[in-house]
């Protein structure tokens, strides 16, 4: 892979002496959508909150995640904390599972509109504009621009969260589990959607996901994790259809129970 936007090098999270993430090695690239699979516990999560700077304090880390940002290149683990606040709201954004970074207190309009009059520095009518031309292409009325998170689908939700990412020009989205609790209609429309996000505004995505159907349709490359270990990384197809490692087979033999619980495999 060239072009690599971030890379884990030894990368290793604790908590007390229990290895949640153990000496992960992986690359992300810069263009196209990157998922990151496994069962719950397997430590995607912690993987997004790494890259995020969102790991609580009592957690301890070893290694690097560098971000390459065109000629420059960025340890993430030690950057002070102002500037790594810096480089979340300009570079990135996080959509977390069930969208719970959306302000339940405030109207959909407000955590749009002020954001991006701050992070844009653009009047009130200029905000407006591009929020209505963002929200033509993800499908979304204007009407629920007054409303508050509590009266939006979960799919809608995921569709504000990706509408603020792409105002605020964010380089890289981080969606968690986007699909859950979607219908197989929605998710395939939801998919859609992040694909062509990421091929029109050339924004890299990174994709949190037990789906791998959704995985090998849309995606890339992917890394899978196993109980805080890499077990495999690279195309997409290499890992999940022509060499699959024998969790990925019994990933696979799970689907259809809709299970993804602790799987014991060879």
């Amino acid at each position: 892979m060239e072009n690599i936007l971030f890379e884990f090098n030894n990368y290793t999270v604790k908590c007390g002496n229990k290895i949640l993430l153990d000496n992960i090695n992986f690359k992300i690239p810069k263009s196209g959508i990157f998922s990151i699979i496994g069962e719950t516990g397997s430590g995607k999560t912690l993987i997004a909150k790494s890259i995020v700077g969102l790991l609580p304090d009592y957690m301890s880390v070893q290694g690097n995640i560098i971000y390459n940002d065109k000629s420059i290149k960025y340890d993430l683990i030690n950057l002070p904390v102002k500037e790594r606040n810096k480089f979340r709201g300009k570079q990135l954004l996080w959509i977390p599972q069930s969208s719970s970074a959306l302000n339940p207190l405030l109207t959909i309009r407000k955590q749009l509109i002020l954001p991006i009059i701050r992070h844009r520095n653009i009047t009130a009518e200029q905000a407006e504009n591009i929020v209505e031309e963002i929200f033509k292409f993800l499908d979304l009325d204007t009407k629920i621009l007054n409303g508050y998170p509590y009266s939006l689908s979960g799919g809608m939700k995921v569709r504000v969260m990706l509408s603020i990412g792409l105002a605020m020009q964010s380089r890289v989205l981080i969606l968690d589990e986007p699909t859950k609790g979607l219908d197989a209609n929605r998710c395939n429309l939801l998919m859609k959607l992040i694909r062509r996000i990421s091929s029109q505004f050339g924004v890299n995505i990174i994709l949190i996901s037990h789906d791998l159907d959704a995985v090998l349709e849309k995606a890339t490359y992917c890394a899978v994790l196993y109980g805080g270990k890499l077990v495999d990384t690279g195309f997409v197809d290499e890992v999940l259809i022509n060499k699959p490692h024998s969790y990925v087979k019994a990933l696979y033999k799970a689907m259809p129970k809709n299970g993804m619980e602790v799987l014991d495999f060879e």
